[in-house]
Parts: C-alpha cells; sequence; structure tokens
C-alpha cells in the first residue's frame, strides 16, 4: 500500500541517540560558558577577595627559622659485651644468672629516647624553655631578642596570664608543653642507615639552635648516666654470684663479663659524645624557612576563582534543569 511509510527509510532518516546527546552536549558547554563568561566579574571579584584575606592572613604569621644537625651513631651497640652473653650465657645459668641479649641496638634505645615525653619535659624544665615556647610571639632581629605576649606572660612579674578554659591552669602543664614541642622537633632517619637528622622550627634562630644544642648534649648525658648506672649494677650483681661459685669456668665467665662491664663505665665516661657523634651541627639560620607566602597568596587566588566557578556552575543546572 502507498499510504504505509517504508521502515527501511525511516530507519535511515531517524535521527541516532547518540547524535542527539552531541548536540545536547556541545549545546549545553557553550550555554555554559556563556554564563561563565557573563559572571566573569563575579569570578573575577570572589577570587580577588580571597588574595586578599590570604594576604592578610600571612601579613600576622610570623616567620620561623630552621636549625637542623646531622648525627650518628658513635658507639658499636655494646656488640662485644653481647658476644661474650651469647657465647658464655650457658655456663653462667648454671650458676643461676640470666644473662638475656634483648637485641635492641643501642642507637635504637638512643632515637626512642630522644622523642620520647620523660626526655622532652625534662629539657623543657632545665632549660626553661616552656615560656618561650608557650609566650613567643616574634623575633626581634635588630634587638636579637624574643618579643613575648603580654596576654599569655608577664614578663614583669614573671606570672603566667593566659586565659584557659576547663580544668587547666594558666601556666602550661607538663603534657601541653611536650605537645607544643613536639609540633616544632622532629627526628628523621636519613636514607644512609645510622645517620639522623635533628631539627626544630622556631620563630628564633637564636633559640632553635640552642634547643637543638642542648637537646643533643641531655641526651648523650642521659644515656651515659643510665649505661654506667646499669653497669655498676651488673658488676654490683656479677661479684656477688662469683663469691657463691667455686667452678672455675663460671668464675672466668663472671671475671670476663665484669671487666667488659668495667671498660663500658670507662667508656662512658671518657666519650663527651657518647651515643650521637654530630656529624653537621647546627647554626643560627639567616634565612627563614616559613611560611611561604607568595604560595599561601596564589592558593587563596585559586580557591576564591574555584569557589566563585562551582557557583556559577551550580546556579545554571539549577535553573535549567
Amino acid at each position: 500500500m502507498t499510504g504505509e511509510p517504508n521502515p527501511e527509510v525511516a530507519r535511515e532518516t531517524e535521527p541516532t541517540g547518540s547524535g542527539n546527546h552531541s548536540i545536547r552536549d556541545e549545546v549545553d558547554l557553550g550555554l555554559l560558558a556563556r554564563e561563565i563568561w557573563r559572571c566573569r566579574w563575579l569570578v573575577f571579584a570572589s577570587a580577588t577577595v580571597a588574595t586578599l584575606l590570604a594576604w592578610a592572613f600571612v601579613t600576622f604569621l610570623p616567620d620561623t627559622y630552621r636549625a637542623e644537625a646531622l648525627i650518628a651513631s658513635a658507639q658499636s651497640d655494646g656488640r662485644a659485651l653481647s658476644g661474650l652473653v651469647g657465647q658464655f650465657g650457658g655456663l653462667a645459668s648454671l650458676a643461676g644468672v640470666n644473662l638475656k641479649d634483648k637485641g635492641i641496638a643501642k642507637i635504637e634505645i638512643a632515637v626512642e629516647t630522644l622523642k620520647s615525653r620523660k626526655f622532652l619535659t625534662k629539657v623543657i624544665r632545665d632549660h626553661e624553655i616552656l615560656v618561650p615556647l608557650f609566650a613567643g610571639e616574634r623575633w626581634d632581629s635588630k634587638l636579637e631578642k624574643l618579643i613575648l605576649d603580654e596576654k599569655i606572660y608577664n614578663e614583669k612579674t614573671k606570672t603566667w596570664v593566659r586565659k584557659v578554659n576547663g580544668n587547666k591552669s594558666a601556666k602550661p602543664s607538663d603534657q601541653e608543653a611536650f605537645k607544643r614541642f613536639k609540633a616544632i622537633f622532629s627526628v628523621r632517619e636519613t636514607n644512609k642507615s645510622g645517620f639522623y637528622k635533628v631539627y626544630i622550627d622556631y620563630i628564633s634562630p637564636v633559640m632553635a639552635k640552642n634547643w637543638v644544642d642542648w637537646i643533643l648534649n641531655d641526651l648523650n648525658e642521659t644515656m651515659r648516666s643510665q649505661d654506667i648506672k646499669e653497669s655498676k649494677a651488673n658488676i654490683q650483681f656479677l661479684q656477688t654470684q662469683l663469691r657463691k661459685t667455686d667452678v672455675s669456668n663460671i668464675q672466668n665467665v663472671f671475671f670476663t663479663l665484669i671487666e667488659k662491664n668495667l671498660q663500658k663505665v670507662m667508656l662512658a665516661n671518657s666519650k663527651k659524645e657518647y651515643v650521637f657523634r654530630t656529624i653537621d651541627p647546627a647554626i643560627q639560620a639567616e634565612y627563614k624557612h616559613a611560611p611561604n607566602r607568595l604560595l599561601i597568596v596564589l592558593l587563596g587566588f585559586l580557591a576564591g576563582m574555584m569557589i566563585s566557578l562551582i557557583f556559577v556552575v551550580s546556579r545554571y543546572s539549577i535553573v535549567n534543569r
């Protein structure tokens, strides 16, 4: 019949779905681009405001300086004594002596001590770091003096005046001091095994350098005193056990272990850099480490532009849905 449409012709003339979507997408993108161009002053104004806010923010940020020291292990981790314990441990056990080698390197113990709450809290107390740590506001490079925040600490009366909430006192506690100090202090192992970098970022280059020196000196002294105390206790214990046995082989073991502990005490008393040897000491920084003001302002500009573009696109989508 002549009145019926030819299905082959109908299929050929019917536009495909993908073609419709392609045309629609091109139209939508074109309209979206024109909408963004129409709102270009809004985008520009938002980016400008965000840039100005970022600039105002960075102007109040104080410069921070980094003091960094490169250190390495200064001893053989007691391997000689550990070898003797492994060699004669069986004979010593016959006399009731329990000598165990835990296999923990001295350098690993020193690193963990360096990062511990107990050690850092003692450093803060002994060297009176609490006031500059919490009340330091900015560094006067001309006078080489730290300017304190009077709302936190009254330098004339030597009293804490900061306002706190809850059960906290005006003077920061040891936990607060440890948390604040950990934020500016770090220990990192370098790519080379056995080498570590210790650094502090602070607003005063002089104090940052001094703090690094104090920390390393105190760590060596702490580890030295611990090892001397431990060795003396071992000597006393071995001498007591020596008097309890008549077996010559075991006595020889005790004599050898006592000798090694005595050597350890002598070594600890004679070496200034007992655990860590300073390869590259900390120096007073001449250039600031942070903040990167240009980067912060650029990020503010990009953030303002992105927020305004998202607003324009969202409004366009809602209106044309």
